[in-house]
């Protein structure tokens, strides 16, 4: 199952033809015809949307040059579930980008604090980059909002909450390795990111003692020493 006109992944060896061309190829290898069953009801945009999609994909000829079939799935005919001809598409005031960031966030606010939106966690924010300074403006203008973001690609992976929780109870367990009698900046760094990790890891213990039980028979397990919590 799944969408031809949302095939994103090419960068990592994916193609359309695996949608386009799935009939022809069952048939050839297995000498059957799929039953095809069409998901054309949109149940996610308004009808605005759905228009514009189909008009902007028709004025496209996906036909192959040499004419042996096409590039995507003829006759979809897709449909929206959805007759609500409200706004599809908002726009902010042409601003700069603090104040775009503050008009988006008090738009979101205002969804949810009007029933528009049942969960924050059903609005979505793109970007080409989460590295990009936008992001971080985003980020605080929404939690001035009182929103709080949940974006863990937008910090490196050992940066991630999660992952410096993790490290650091392994660390716990394990033992940290010792620091070598060299230095470099990186290698500073990578030290002080472990203690880092150590320092949280030993909070999460001190709040949860049978957590910390678990660590130490894990540490018992190995040969180390876990200090009091």
């Amino acid at each position: 199952m799944g969408d031809d006109d949302q095939a994103l992944y090419r960068f990592r060896g994916a193609t359309v033809e695996n949608f386009v061309r799935f009939p022809e190829r069952v048939n050839e290898h297995w000498r059957r015809v799929p039953a095809k069953i069409p998901l054309s009801i949109n149940y996610r945009s308004r009808k605005a949307i759905v228009d514009f999609y189909t008009a902007f994909i028709e004025r496209c000829d996906w036909c192959h040059e040499e004419g042996s079939g096409q590039y995507r799935i003829a006759d979809k005919n897709i449909a929206a579930h959805s007759a609500d001809d409200g706004p599809s598409v908002v726009a902010s005031t042409k601003a700069d980008s603090f104040d775009a960031c503050t008009e988006i966030a008090g738009l979101v606010r205002k969804l949810i604090d009007d029933g528009k939106v049942q969960d924050p966690n059903q609005i979505a924010f793109l970007y080409p980059s989460l590295k990009s300074a936008l992001v971080e403006r985003m980020k605080a203008a929404l939690e001035n909002e009182g929103l709080l973001v949940y974006a863990p690609r937008a910090s490196r992976f050992l940066e991630v909450e999660e992952a410096v929780d993790v490290f650091g109870l392994f660390l716990t367990i394990f033992g940290k390795p010792q620091k070598g009698d060299f230095s470099s900046r990186g290698y500073d760094e990578f030290h002080s990111w472990m203690d880092d990790c150590l320092a949280t890891a030993k909070e999460i213990l001190r709040r949860d003692k049978q957590f910390t039980r678990y660590v130490q028979e894990r540490q018992a397990e190995i040969g180390t020493v876990l200090s009091d919590y």
